[in-house]
């Protein structure tokens, strides 16, 4: 008993002091404006209205929205104008997945390279699935759904939560799951594979679930990369002004350690400094350009560069599709 009591006053003290520092770090949110998105950095698509992105190397995964397809393009990061560097528009290919009864809203996607084959992941937002897909012939594998009612809370320096913390958070996350609907996860970002399992790969989910913005989940068993489970709710300070609603993609930086997440009404990108699941802190705000159309979803490539999707081409150089390295956006 006395054991447990000294956890919960642990627990709490940590709690208080992230409250103090994460004030402090709030006061002091930076607020940067994106520049005009450059010709060679913005992507005119085949199709218009783009819900998704993935890009791994010279490999970039779009997904139209409501379209059971994947639109592949080849692109050369050093490339100096539009043409050198995603070549010409003709040049994009339509893969098409199989159709599915109600419907197909794709939001992410993720590339995965293993002796057994290469394999593109492809997350349905809705449905709440994990397809997985054969290259290079794009053949559909695998459809399975994502576990969610196992979800626990984060861990902190006092351990894993009691009984009652995980009970008490699963039922709240069932009744705002159930009183979600249609689009539930907005979009996903890979953060890591684990060095310890080969194979499970963690990915941060940004959600429009109510009082839910950003879950971890863990995905790949064995030769299974398809078998995913929501793992963990995450603690987000300063996403007051976030609403679920608005929450449009999310984007990780391993570099920086910052998480990026959508924000379609208000017109901006939310950053936020990432210590663990338990502790995500937001520290600053990009403003979208105003040539730019509705936002619908976010990026972070390997190499740290921003990516943004559109639901419309802009008036100006015709593209959905933008990128900012994250370098010049915080020289």
């Amino acid at each position: 008993m006395v054991g447990r009591t000294a956890k919960l006053a642990e627990s709490f003290l940590v709690v208080l002091i992230q409250a103090v520092l994460s004030t402090t770090v709030l006061a002091k949110t930076e607020l940067k404006n994106l520049s005009e998105p450059l010709p060679e950095a913005s992507l005119e698509t085949a199709i218009k209205e783009i819900s998704g992105i993935a890009v791994i190397d010279d490999k970039i995964a779009l997904l139209p929205e409501g379209k059971a397809l994947i639109l592949s393009v080849n692109w050369s990061p050093s490339g100096k104008t539009r043409e050198t560097a995603f070549g010409p528009i003709e040049a994009q290919t339509r893969r098409t997945l199989i159709a599915t009864l109600g419907g197909t809203d794709l939001v992410g996607a993720d590339y995965i390279n293993r002796q057994t084959g290469s394999r593109w992941l492809a997350l349905d937002g809705t449905e709440v699935s994990v397809r997985e897909i054969s290259t290079p012939e794009f053949n559909e594998v695998s459809k399975r759904s994502v576990a969610w009612d196992l979800i626990k809370p984060p861990s902190d320096r006092g351990g894993e939560p009691t009984r009652v913390e995980t009970v008490e958070l699963r039922a709240r996350f069932k009744k705002s799951w159930l009183k979600t609907p249609g689009r539930k996860i907005a979009g996903w970002a890979r953060r890591k594979g684990n060095e310890k399992h080969e194979g499970i790969a963690s990915y941060l989910l940004a959600t429009k679930i109510p009082g839910f913005p950003v879950i971890e989940m863990r995905c790949g068993q064995g030769e299974e990369p398809s078998s995913c489970l929501m793992t963990r709710a995450c603690f987000v300070d300063g996403a007051g002004d976030l609403h679920s609603s608005a929450i449009t993609g999310i984007g990780f930086s391993a570099k920086s350690k910052r998480v990026f997440i959508g924000d379609s009404k208000g017109r901006k990108v939310h950053v936020f400094r990432f210590e663990s699941c338990f502790h995500i802190v937001k520290v600053g705000e990009l403003a979208l350009p105003e040539k730019l159309k509705k936002l619908s979803n976010v990026f972070v490539d390997q190499a740290d560069r921003l990516w943004l999707t559109t639901e419309a081409p802009d008036d100006y150089l015709n593209a959905s599709v933008y990128y900012w390295p994250l370098d010049v956006v915080y020289r």
